[in-house]
């Protein structure tokens, strides 16, 4: 389902209007939308088809188009053009533990630090006092922060990971009936934070069924 890439994308709409200070009834809104599409159950591409879009919770006229535009070309062009307003690492910034918008944009216009790796060497250097609003405590968060993403790099949260599995087992179990029973494995069973892959057990008597249906699976690359 593309739901939640549009919710992906409806969020990070939302930081950049907040970091361009935009209007915040517009910024509310793109963050109701991705919220509504989290929640959906059916695929939007579903409403898109029987154009009942607007039907659904916050999903204005405005909002309903962008959702067209993602489903016909994969992409949103607001998203494209507010994504080229500002240096990328300003996003990886925005999803630093003690760090928004709002705090991004003061490091930003005041000390000119547009990625991660500036940012890490500026609090080390205890510059980030020198900004109202930041001090020791923000500080040591948002350098607690960085160590965590660089020790994570690559891998993805607990339930992410299990809401990605879950779409799988089900694809898996509805495209092979050869399968007499599917499990999740790995670090994702044990429960852990952070998850570098997925491991999927499925017992079968034709196992290539299984391998083929897998492939067939959205989101899978061959």
């Amino acid at each position: 389902m593309k739901n939640r890439r549009i919710a992906e994308l409806f969020l990070e709409m939302a930081d950049l209007l907040e970091l361009a200070q935009e209007n915040r009834f517009k910024i509310r809104a793109f963050q109701t939308a991705a919220q509504t599409l989290s929640d959906l159950a059916t695929d939007i591409e579903e409403n898109v088809k029987s154009r009942t879009l607007k039907s659904l919770p916050g999903i204005g006229e405005g909002i309903a188009k962008k959702i067209e535009q993602f489903c016909q070309s994969g992409e949103i062009q607001e998203h494209k053009q507010l994504r080229e307003q500002f240096p990328a690492g300003l996003l990886e910034m925005m999803r630093l533990a003690g760090l928004g918008p709002k705090r991004t944009r003061l490091l930003y216009t005041q000390l000119k630090i547009d990625s991660v790796e500036k940012l890490q060497k500026a609090a080390q250097a205890g510059q980030l006092k020198n900004i109202d609003g930041f001090g020791p405590k923000i500080e040591a968060n948002i350098l607690q922060g960085i160590r965590f993403r660089n020790a994570t790099s690559g891998k993805t949260l607990y339930w992410d990971a299990h809401a990605a599995a879950q779409t799988i087992l089900k694809s898996l179990q509805e495209r092979c009936r050869s399968i007499e029973s599917c499990a999740i494995a790995g670090s994702l069973r044990r429960g852990k934070e952070t998850v570098g892959d997925l491991d999927i057990l499925c017992v079968s008597k034709k196992p290539k069924e299984v391998i083929n249906a897998f492939t067939q699976t959205s989101g899978v690359l061959k």
